[in-house]
């Protein structure tokens, strides 16, 4: 594609503060614990949870709430309800999110809240763990004493994974933040594979910038 088509959605501010961010999460996590042929393995789906998880942070609390309302009133079918409550096709009731789970310095009991964490998504999201095999990297993670690392570079505050753009001091959208990221979707033959949200020519755009830099040449030279 020209320049032209990638300037409309990542200047070079935006590359270099992606390809930063991809690059630091290889050099100073999964380098020496994992085979440059597994990172991608690791990023993408990481990638994926934490676009899905700053999404549902600004009404964890309500759900949590909107839950314990539904558990006693003894109605069992709660996501079509809790899914109002978050306003997108997913939840998670667990107790945590990855901001919270920062907060365990315990291996053993950072794996089970994470696993919990896990556990509380709702079942479209379900599908998506079980696709990427996200509990076995989790226990991949634990084992190599890289969960908490992972964790921390993920909910970096200055990685911008939302919808909503990153703004400076004056109000005005900050380009440098901005992360353009996929949603799930399985292709004809049932394995998972990601799109940008946005239109198609964003996804075509951003698709091709990030598996250029997920590319395992992007890791040659460690």
């Amino acid at each position: 594609m020209g320049a032209e088509h990638n300037s409309k959605l990542m200047n070079t501010a935006q590359y270099n503060h992606l390809f930063s961010f991809i690059w630091n999460i290889a050099n100073d996590v999964l380098v020496h614990a994992f085979e440059k042929g597994d990172y991608k393995k690791i990023i993408m789906p990481m990638t994926v949870l934490r676009r899905l998880d700053i999404l549902l942070e600004p009404t964890k609390d309500a759900v949590l709430e909107r839950k314990k309302a539904l558990d006693a009133a003894g109605i069992s079918n709660q996501e079509p309800v809790l899914f109002q409550t978050t306003g997108y096709p997913f939840c998670n009731t667990s107790h945590f999110t990855m901001k919270k789970l920062k907060a365990e310095v315990d291996p053993k009991r950072l794996k089970m809240n994470f696993i919990e964490y896990l556990n509380g998504y709702s079942k479209d999201v379900q599908d998506i763990i079980d696709k990427f095999r996200l509990r076995q990297q989790v226990d991949n993670l634990t084992d190599a004493e890289r969960l908490g690392s992972i964790i921390d570079k993920f909910t970096d505050s200055t990685i911008n994974l939302s919808i909503k753009p990153v703004l400076d001091e004056k109000g005005n959208e900050n380009a440098n933040g901005d992360v353009y990221l996929y949603r799930y979707f399985e292709d004809e033959n049932g394995l998972p594979s990601i799109e940008n949200i946005g239109s198609e020519e964003e996804y075509e755009i951003a698709a091709d910038r990030f598996d250029e830099i997920l590319d395992d040449e992007m890791f040659d030279e460690m």
